[in-house]
This record gives structure tokens, C-alpha cells and sequence, in this order.
């Protein structure tokens, strides 16, 4: 069995796949398990899990987010997320004799709303659920305790992150001294300071964490103190960095200034790089660190009472620029853009570097009616004069807080690529699935062919010539006009049947993950993405050399079909009713080759289909929510997300009578349409033919 380390106490445990929820024989905690299907994942897990138990919370969460990357459905990974976020260390409860949760890292926001919670809850199995939803509201009561305290504490004005002792001495550093210094200066001022060594005496002996959130959420200045590089990535000190951060991303007033010394300012963390850090090695550190504070805390006021007048050509009365600014952003709210750019340039006239009335030629721009919806732009508009000429001449307030808009913008686009990463990713899995599936069933005139759980092929034939096919470790099977193909699980390809044209010469295929049968050619994918092919090239149905980037396969009687990883589809072979004019087709998922017809599955779910269509086999435009696609001989089927399948084309001896089809997971279709239930099970649209006796079969 597979080795887990322990959430709450780091003991290895043997994790058994059928019990998703346990508890530790050394902690005596119950908690949930991770899948055990992929020893790369539980590896990751089990590093994740060991630096969130050192209260290594965000290189924990980083690895959390690359199980989630990959492995989608994880509900385990979105719950380590959490812990992450909320800061969850377990510690030992004597008068329960397990461990409980404590939080070091509190949000404003309940977790029964955040999303990673949801996707755990949603990606888990109801045992899982419930621990998730129990533990959950245990978490929520903590913070709900947290806040209440952190809501009585009076607001500060500095927060100074520092490192107070060497891990290695355990003497107090350099930092510690530099900060006292700093604090006395500042307080000397008037200003609120927290400094953890005086400023958390008052609590000594209780939990922190409330008094911490409070100071890092009022602050609306961080100074992030350090002369190493180890004290700025040092656990604590990174956790308030990082928390200040996450809180600057939502309050634009807020501002962290770096301060380091005996270090390159290069070698400071990669976080800070867009901010002015100071060096207090510098004779000048304090008067600038006290300019930098004061500007922040806007102690700097600008008066514009001396502002010149506007004449109002309309009223005769006078308008000073703070009027004109207010007709502006009126003009603004109400779409009058022409309005509003002609009263910014007014503003221009008198005061050619006022950052406000750039800032409304740039809401102008971009037809933007509040500022606040700058950071839903769809697109960057940091290449626009007016944001170059905003971050030329505002305020470090308005200038943080429109670098803040483009920050919401960035991770908006990151997190929306991240989603549909997990989309494309939940796409390709299931694509591989149903191929994988549908290619243990074929059919042709008369005969049927399955591959059985222990990788033998059965088959039925009218005339029972093929019944004694003795093919072992197969995976996969496909039919032709006269010849038979298995794929084995080796790589390897073996073939029966009539070799007239050399369909069946695939002796020598070595490293394919797929096959397919045409009337009389055949072809096989490789691992490295080239196709293979033998037999009747009349039509060049076998002109595949040079394919490459290939995904998925299919011959259809005459023609070959590929599917590349971009999405798009090339074909050879016969032309003669357009089957093979796929050149257009883009978003591509699986494909399917039929008589003189091809078929294309889209990413949305929607099918396309070119070819013959006498009897109507290419009418697939209003299909949607499809996850599948086979096309048949004269006919084409499609098999839903709920498990039910779509036909359309010939009905000729019952062929398309799937309306009573349900839990079916895979479709394939050749002479008759075939479909694999969920239990391994088949069911024929024509179970009367000689060659489609498959009521007893079950496939796994």
C-alpha cells in the first residue's frame, strides 16, 4: 500500500485506496486521504503536507497548486490550499488526546466561501465532504474569535516586519535593534508603531495571531526590515511580507517599503522588485524613509487653494480645478466621454501635470464609467500615454492604486488561464478515456469483435469463422472491410483476415498507442505523435508520412483522419464527397472516420461533419453537450454528458435505435451502433443479428 505522511503529526501511514477518511494510530486525528492512483502525486503531497507542518505556508501552497495543475479532481489538493490560506497548524489538544486546528493567517472572508473549500467539497466523496464541512466550521469559529479581538484593537499607522532572533544563535539580530531604533523614532512622532517585541508584551502568554491581523490589516505602511537574506524568507517574517502583500492587492492606500543593509538590493525577496527599497547603510536612510512615510500617509497635503480661476463662458462665474475635476468624473459616470475629455483638457491647460486629469482622459479611453472598473478591463492598458503620464505625476495613493488595477487584471488573466488549463486538461483526459474505451468494441457486415477484461478478443461472425482468435494482451481492436487489427498492451499490433493489399502487414509497428482499420489499409499511432499505415493506397488513404503532432487516428473506408494537439485535423484519401475538406475545422477533440463521411467533436461540445449525406449521416449542427462521436457505415451517433446517446443518418435494419440507451460511457459504430455502460456491459441497436450477440459480454 502507498505511504502518506500524516496531516497533523508527520507519522507515515499505509493508505488503503477504498478509505478516503482514517485516523493516525500516532495523533489519534481523523482526516481525509488523497487519491492513490499516481505515486508522483502522493510524492508531492507528502512534501506539500511536511512544509505546511514547518508552517511553510506558501512554498507549501505552491505545490498544492501544481497537484491541482495536474491533477484537477483532487479534492485533497484544494483542501491543503485551504489549510494554507487560513494558516491551519494542528496542535495538540491534551484534554482530547488528538490534535486540533489553530490559525495563523486570519481573512476577512468566511471559508465557507472560499473556492478552493467549494472545489474540495465538490471534487470529494461524501465521506470526505463531511470531514471538509466539519473541520471547516471548527476553522470559521476560530477566525470568527480572531476577528471579534482584532476588531476592539486600536488601528496603527507602521507595521515593522523584522527578524527577532538567529535560528543558529538564538541571539537577537541585528534586525531586531535596527527596528527598535526606527519604532522609537516614529513613535517620538506620533505615530501608531507595531513592533513585535514591545507591542505584543501585553498579550504575552495568548495566541498572537488576532493582534497581528490587526495591525497588518490597519496599517497603512509595512516596513519589511532586513540585513539577510534567510531573515526575509525566514517563516514569520515571510508571513506577515506576504500576508501585507495579499492585503496592498486589495487596499491601494496601503504601502510596504523595503529596508535592507550588508545586502545587494538585488538580493532581496523577488516580491519587492517594483517597489523603492531603502538601504540604511545610507547616511540619508531615515530623512527618506520618513519623506516615503509621510507621503504615504498623506501628511504631505498639497493645497490648491492657490489655484487660478476658470472662467465659465456659460455662467460668467469662475470654476477652480477641483470644480472641473467634478464635472469631469460626472461626465464620466453619465457617458458623456466628449464631455469629460474636453474638461480634462481644460484642467490641462492650467495644470499640465495633474495625474487626475490624465487619469480621466484614460477612463475615456477606455470608455471606463468608475475608476474602480479599471481593473476589469479585459486587456493591460499600461501602454497608453495617459497611464504613462498618471504614473509620471500622481501620488504614490493614486499611483499604487493604478498599479493595483493592473495587478487584479494580471492575476484575473492568470487564474483564468489556470482554469481553462484545468478545462483543456479535464477535456484531454476525457477524450483519451472514451477513445480508449470505444476501442474495445468494432463492428463490420455480420461480425463483431470485443476486447474482454483479461485481454483476450472475442468475436462473432455469421459464419463463426473468427470465433477462434486467440490474441492475448490486447487493449484495443478495429475492423476492416476483410481484416481484423489488435493493438497489444506492449505497443505492438498484430492482424487477421485477407491481406490482399497488406493491411495486415503490422508485424514490424513498434511503440503504438492506437490503430484503425479502413476497408482495406490500415494505420497506427506512434507514442511520438507520427502515424504509420499499410495496405490499399489507391486514394492515398497511406500518404501519412510527414504527419506529425498527431493526437488521435481514425480510418474511414477510403480515408485517414488526424487529430493534432492544436486542435485542428488533417486528412488523406478519398475526396470524392468531401470527407476529407477539414482544413477549417478548429477546437478540434476526437474524430471519427465513416463510409464516405467525417466527423469532428469541439471543445464546446457541438459537432461538425463533413461528407455524403443521403441519409442525412453530416446533420449534427444543433448536437451539443456531446462527448463523444462515432461515425457509422451511412449513419453517425453522439453520446451525451448525461450518458444517453443522439443519432442521425440510416435507421436500415435498426441501426440508430439508441433512444433507450442510458449510462453509457463510450460509443463505437461500424455496420450497427454499439455502446459501453458503465459496467463494462454492451448494448447493440441491432441485438437480433447474428454478428451483434454481445448480451452476455462485459468488456471490463
Amino acid at each position: 500500500m502507498a505511504v502518506f505522511k500524516c496531516k497533523m503529526c508527520g507519522g507515515a501511514l499505509q493508505l488503503n485506496e477504498n478509505l478516503p477518511v482514517g485516523i493516525c494510530p500516532y495523533c489519534g486525528s481523523q482526516q481525509t486521504f488523497p487519491k492513490v492512483d499516481d505515486e508522483k502525486k502522493l510524492a508531492l503531497f507528502n512534501r506539500a503536507n511536511n512544509l505546511r507542518f514547518k508552517s511553510e505556508f506558501d512554498k507549501a501552497a505552491g505545490i498544492y497548486e501544481s497537484i491541482v495543475s495536474e491533477f484537477p479532481n483532487e479534492a485533497e489538493a484544494y483542501w491543503g490550499l485551504v489549510l494554507c490560506k487560513y494558516g491551519i497548524e494542528y496542535v495538540d489538544d491534551p484534554a482530547e488526546a488528538r490534535k486540533v486546528p489553530t490559525c495563523h493567517r486570519t481573512l476577512p472572508t468566511s471559508i465557507m466561501r472560499d473556492e478552493d473549500f467549494q472545489q474540495a467539497c465538490e471534487n470529494s466523496d461524501i465521506a470526505s465532504r463531511v470531514f471538509y464541512r466539519e473541520e471547516a466550521k471548527i476553522i470559521d469559529g476560530i477566525q470568527k474569535k480572531i476577528l471579534e479581538i482584532a476588531n476592539t484593537e486600536e488601528p496603527y499607522d507602521i507595521f515593522i516586519c523584522y527578524k527577532e532572533n538567529d535560528d543558529i544563535t538564538g541571539t537577537r539580530t541585528e534586525d531586531s535593534s535596527m527596528a527598535q531604533d526606527i519604532y522609537t523614532a516614529f513613535t517620538e512622532m506620533g505615530y501608531k508603531v507595531f513592533y513585535a517585541r514591545n507591542s505584543l508584551r501585553k498579550v504575552a502568554g495568548t495566541e498572537y495571531e488576532p493582534y497581528i491581523y490587526s495591525a497588518l490589516s490597519s496599517a497603512k505602511v509595512m516596513l519589511a526590515i532586513g540585513t539577510k537574506y534567510e531573515y526575509y524568507d525566514a517563516v514569520w517574517v515571510k508571513n506577515e511580507w506576504s500576508r501585507y502583500l495579499s492585503m496592498m492587492a486589495e487596499d491601494k492606500t496601503k504601502h510596504l517599503i523595503p529596508c535592507f543593509k550588508n545586502m545587494d538590493a538585488y538580493d532581496i525577496p523577488e516580491e519587492f522588485s517594483n517597489m523603492q527599497a531603502l538601504d540604511m547603510a545610507d547616511m540619508m536612510f531615515f530623512n527618506s524613509l520618513e519623506a516615503s512615510v509621510k507621503r504615504v500617509l498623506c501628511l504631505e497635503n498639497k493645497s490648491k487653494t492657490s489655484e487660478p480661476p476658470v472662467q465659465n463662458n456659460n455662467t460668467g462665474e469662475t470654476a477652480t480645478i477641483d470644480t472641473l475635476l467634478k464635472r469631469i468624473f460626472i461626465f464620466l459616470e453619465d457617458g458623456a466621454w466628449n464631455n469629460a475629455d474636453e474638461y480634462c483638457e481644460k484642467v490641462l491647460d492650467i495644470d499640465p501635470e495633474n495625474a487626475q486629469a490624465y487619469l480621466g482622459k484614460l477612463m475615456v479611453e477606455l470608455h471606463v464609467k468608475k475608476q474602480a472598473d479599471l481593473k476589469n478591463q479585459p486587456e493591460f492598458f499600461n501602454e497608453s500615454s495617459n497611464y504613462q503620464k498618471i504614473l509620471r505625476y500622481a501620488d504614490v495613493k493614486l499611483k499604487s492604486t493604478i498599479i493595483g488595477y493592473l495587478n487584479e487584471i494580471n492575476i484575473r488573466k492568470i487564474e483564468e488561464k489556470r482554469l481553462d488549463e484545468r478545462r483543456k486538461n479535464e477535456e484531454l483526459k476525457q477524450r483519451k478515456k472514451n477513445v480508449l474505451l470505444a476501442a474495445r468494441i468494432d463492428n463490420f457486415i455480420d461480425i463483431t469483435v470485443g476486447v474482454m477484461a483479461n485481454g483476450t478478443v472475442r468475436v462473432t461472425r455469421k459464419k463463426d469463422k473468427y470465433n477462434t482468435v486467440s490474441w492475448s494482451d490486447i487493449a484495443g481492436v478495429s475492423i476492416g472491410y476483410s481484416h481484423l487489427v489488435g493493438l497489444k498492451t506492449n505497443g505492438t499490433v498484430v492482424a487477421n483476415g485477407r491481406n490482399w493489399d497488406g493491411q495486415c502487414n503490422v508485424s514490424g509497428w513498434r511503440n503504438i498507442v492506437s490503430v484503425s482499420a479502413g476497408n482495406y489499409h490500415t494505420v497506427g499511432l506512434t507514442s511520438d505523435g507520427t502515424v504509420v499505415s499499410t495496405g490499399h493506397n489507391s486514394y492515398g488513404q497511406c500518404n501519412i508520412t510527414g504527419w506529425k503532432d498527431i493526437v488521435s487516428i481514425s480510418a474511414g473506408s477510403w480515408h485517414t483522419l488526424g487529430l493534432k494537439s492544436d486542435g485542428t485535423v488533417t486528412a488523406t484519401g478519398d475526396n470524392g464527397f468531401g470527407e476529407c475538406n477539414v482544413a477549417s475545422w478548429t477546437d478540434i477533440i476526437a474524430i471519427s472516420g465513416g463510409f464516405k463521411h467525417t466527423v469532428g467533436l469541439k471543445v464546446d461540445g457541438t459537432v461538425v461533419a463533413v461528407g455524403k449525406n443521403k441519409h442525412g449521416q453530416c446533420n449534427v449542427n444543433s448536437w451539443s453537450n456531446i462527448i463523444a462521436v462515432a461515425a457509422g457505415e451511412e449513419f453517425t451517433i453522439g453520446l451525451k454528458d448525461d450518458g444517453t446517446v443522439v443519432y442521425t443518418g440510416s435507421n436500415e435494419s435498426r441501426k440508430c435505435d439508441v433512444s433507450g440507451w442510458k449510462n453509457i460511457i463510450a460509443v463505437s459504430a461500424g455496420h450497427l451502433a454499439f455502446g459501453i455502460k458503465a459496467n463494462g456491459t454492451v448494448v447493440a441497436t441491432d441485438k437480433y443479428s447474428s454478428g451483434c450477440a454481445v448480451d452476455n459480454w462485459k468488456l471490463f
